[in-house]
Formats: structure tokens, sequence, C-alpha cells
């Protein structure tokens, strides 16, 4: 599934999913890596509109697999 869509020359959304960092990427689509962790004012503290410049390019290399659903080892206790 894309998660990334163009709607305008130039917009790019990014559709809400789970944090999956990746070796310099994020590989699930989350869009709070992307905007500032600030609050919107100090009466509401939540999060600053969800709007920021990103630099769009292609991704030439094989697609790394998505980690979002794997769970953790657990320890026995």
């Amino acid at each position: 599934m894309n998660r990334y869509t163009a709607s305008h020359w130039g917009i790019c959304e990014v559709h809400e999913s789970w944090f999956d960092p990746g070796d310099g990427i994020g590989k699930h689509g989350n869009p709070n890596v992307l905007t500032a962790d600030r609050p919107a004012s100090k009466l509401s503290q939540g999060c600053s509109a969800q709007t920021c410049l990103v630099s769009v390019e292609r991704w030439h290399g094989p697609l790394p697999d998505v980690t979002a659903f794997t769970l953790p080892e657990f320890v026995q206790a």
C-alpha cells in the first residue's frame, strides 16, 4: 500500500501509520518523524500543525522489511 500520495503538484500527503525507523529512513511512513516536537500552545499541549517542508526523492534500492508489527523478544522472568 502506498503511504505517500501527491494530491497536487508540490504537495505530499503522508497517511498516518506506525513508527518503524530504518537506517536513515522511515520504513512505514509515520508523519511524526517529519514534524517538530513542540506543543501548539501552552493551553492545549497538543501537537503543532501537521505541516512541514520536505524533500521527496524516488527510492532506488530494495525496499526494507516493515517491522512495525513484529513483536519484540520477551525476557523470561
